[in-house]
């Protein structure tokens, strides 16, 4: 593995478990046995190496995303549960198993609530666009009495319940008051998710 790999091996690891202001430099140097030297040299930035690992990240989903949608447009019918699974798959193909998370999902909470840098940001159009509006179009094809823009709020809004449950599924149990659910499990947290999305998906055209 280059010195390179390693750093990037190590800021993985270490944006998957911190929130963005909690990480160094100087933490990535050490958990990557490198220095600070060669962490600026490689990357010129904290915000450009944690940029790179985020696009690495969003471009897997979108390339699973892709690949999906085209394996659930083979079927006759195309269904909306096929498009969905397109959809939301890839996100759980992205778990940081050192940390039980879905690392995708943690650096995307990272990128909305964090301050970084407009390109970093841009990497959420740029990369996941033409697999979000290629799976919107098809979702249109399969309910044609949903506008674009309906079916562009509710993927929308699918979008940051899977960023925050997926973030912080602790969270629910600080809703409901007590444990229950196993917030670990990801086959559970993925089932109450697609469900949960498939009824919005499901519902009438807004008045």
């Amino acid at each position: 593995m280059t010195t390179k790999e390693r750093i990037l091996l190590a800021a993985k690891h270490l944006f998957s478990s911190r929130a963005y202001a909690d990480v160094r430099i100087s933490d990535i140097a050490k958990a990557s046995k490198s220095n600070i030297a060669l962490v600026n040299y490689y990357f010129g930035s904290k915000e450009n190496l944690f940029g790179e690992i985020f696009r690495a990240e969003c471009d897997a989903v979108a390339i699973g995303r892709i690949k999906l949608l085209d394996q659930a447009l083979q079927n006759t019918p195309v269904t909306l549960e096929s498009l969905l699974h397109a959809w939301l798959d890839p996100v759980f193909d992205s778990v940081e198993v050192g940390n039980n998370r879905i690392l995708f999902t943690h650096l995307m909470t990272l990128v909305l609530w964090s301050e970084v840098n407009d390109q970093v940001l841009s990497t959420i159009n740029n990369t996941l666009r033409l697999s979000d509006s290629m799976i919107a179009n098809a979702i249109h094809r399969v309910r044609p009495d949903l506008s674009q823009k309906t079916i562009g709020w509710r993927m929308f809004s699918g979008l940051g319940t899977y960023s925050l449950v997926l973030g912080h599924p602790e969270l629910v149990e600080h809703l409901r008051g007590g444990k229950v659910c196993n917030h670990a499990d990801f086959r559970e947290v993925r089932a109450q998710i697609f469900s949960f999305l498939l009824g919005g998906l499901s519902a009438p055209e807004v008045a």
